[in-house]
């Protein structure tokens, strides 16, 4: 009897095993685990950049958005834009990074029906260093903000600033003490262009990181190198 028990419990187990993993593989396939549904070859004529962030609960997110195109001009994407991720109560574009990568932020940029962009996602450290490598960037600060980036506290002042790879992520999480949506938005949008020029300026710096596998992306380091204007 005892061992009939086990068995039955054994399969029903099995059984409910079974189904948390249909439904990972299920959502994975929603929100684009891996290259997400990326079928380009070659060099494309842009690339979604996701600058990866920390939420105020320490979790990494896709904080900084943007398109760029080969030209080197930069489109910020409100990280904050509303999306549905199947099966779970998060509904920002940047809560899709957690799921999947650089893959699931761009299928869920797109849509269900839209082509999947090339996408390039950038860790923080990876970034910061970009930033850090070109000097820092000038940035104009609206209001003063002291912001606790991990254990250390970050002091930034209002005006016009030079920031360090540290300072700019943490004027970035600062932006939800801005002041309303409008200037929260003005603040994410401004380091996410801050960090395109650090990724146009220091294109080496990009390249190298996809080779040592500290950044990700479909393409090739090659490509990038190309894509980058090298």
């Amino acid at each position: 009897m005892g061992q009939g028990v086990g068995y039955s419990r054994a399969l029903l187990w099995g059984a409910v095993l079974g189904l948390v993993a249909v439904a990972a593989v299920v959502l994975a396939a929603l929100v684009g685990v891996g290259t997400g549904g990326y079928a380009g070859t070659g060099v494309p004529d842009s690339v979604l950049v996701v600058a990866v962030t920390e939420d105020a609960g320490g979790a990494n997110v896709g904080g900084v958005l943007f398109v760029l195109d080969s030209a080197g001009e930069a489109e910020p994407i409100d990280p904050l834009t509303p999306i549905t991720i199947p099966g779970t109560s998060y509904d920002t574009l940047q809560d899709a990074y957690p799921f999947g990568g650089g893959g699931a932020v761009a299928r869920s940029y797109v849509g269900a029906d839209g082509e999947v962009p090339a996408w390039l996602v950038l860790p923080q450290e990876t970034w910061m260093g970009l930033v850090d490598q070109m000097g820092g960037v000038e940035v104009e600060v609206a209001r003063d903000a002291d912001v606790y980036l991990g254990e250390k506290l970050i002091s930034i002042e209002r005006g016009e600033q030079r920031l360090q790879g540290t300072e700019l992520a943490a004027w970035w999480a600062s932006a939800q003490y801005a002041g309303g949506e409008a200037a929260a938005r003005s603040v994410r949008f401004a380091v996410a262009e801050a960090v395109a020029e650090a990724v146009t300026r220091e294109p080496d710096g990009v390249v190298d990181a996809v080779e040592r596998e500290a950044a990700d992306t479909p393409l090739s380091p090659d490509d990038v190198a190309v894509f980058l204007g090298k």
